[in-house]
């Protein structure tokens, strides 16, 4: 909710998913990942790495400390 209208606030993102050592400092992340918006400030809040993917459809990888090799593609 955004404060200033109490309306939902619109970060430009749909979805962000945030690899952690718990599930609690996951959820933490990608909350803040999320509501940062896309971009640089995103991947500041997944140092362990994660999943953005943006209102348009757009789809980022973030690498960090547990997400170190690249995914392959599903045959």
């Amino acid at each position: 909710i955004d404060p200033s209208s109490a309306k939902p606030a619109w970060t430009g993102l749909i979805q962000a998913t945030a690899l952690a050592p718990t599930a609690l400092a996951a959820e933490t992340l990608a909350k803040a990942a999320f509501l940062s918006g896309p971009g640089e400030p995103a991947e500041a809040f997944l140092p362990h790495g994660g999943v953005l993917v943006a209102e348009d459809g757009s789809v980022g990888l973030v690498h960090g400390t547990l997400l170190s090799a690249p995914l392959t593609e599903a045959a």
